[in-house]
């Protein structure tokens, strides 16, 4: 509700299926992700830094999996 009150995303109902909404990117929503995601994307960096190529990647699976089998 605040992404879309921020003009940040737009939510389009999907026809056939009132259990969800499409979710887009508005224009202003695009500008400001071209804003942050460097500095998101380092700030990932660093926290993810301790970690070998091969933890991060076991991280990711483990995560996945546990995403995977949520409700």
């Amino acid at each position: 509700d605040r992404m879309e009150k921020a003009d940040l995303v737009i939510r389009t109902p999907v026809p056939g299926d009132r259990r969800y909404n499409a979710i887009r990117l508005t224009e202003h929503g695009k500008k400001v992700l071209l804003e942050v995601e460097e500095r998101y994307l380092a700030a990932v960096s660093s926290v993810m830094s301790p970690l070998s190529a091969e933890e991060q990647s076991q991280l990711m699976n483990m995560l996945e999996r546990l995403r995977e089998n949520l409700p």
